[in-house]
């Protein structure tokens, strides 16, 4: 796997000890890993067991990455002028692949 596409342990470490809640410093580093590819997180619902992050960017794209801590895994759907992106789920590779596909979409289309 490409370490690139993985969290670091810090991070991931924090964010599935589901004794604490999410802690401000892991919803920073979320939102710059969004920024990165233009979007921006507008909500965050962060729940015992589940962190929800609603975004959007640029050709109305707005979606939803849901964190669910007690399973350790990420679902992430969205949607934009041009496309429905069905939900996915795994691991945060997943979400940064989901990532990828969806800015590609928006600019095959301008």
């Amino acid at each position: 796997m490409n370490l690139q596409s993985m969290l670091p342990h810090e991070i991931e470490s924090e964010l599935f000890y589901l004794k604490n809640r999410v802690s401000d410093t892991i919803i920073e580093y979320i939102t710059d890993e969004f920024w990165k590819y233009r979007l921006r997180i507008t909500c965050v619902d962060n729940c015992d067991v589940y962190v929800y992050f609603d975004f959007e960017g640029p050709k109305n794209t707005k979606g939803e990455l849901r964190i669910d801590r007690f399973q350790k895994t990420f679902e992430i759907s969205a949607r934009n002028d041009d496309v429905v992106v069905l939900p996915v789920s795994g691991d945060w590779s997943v979400v940064l692949k989901f990532l990828t596909m969806l800015v590609a979409s928006r600019s095959s289309t301008d």
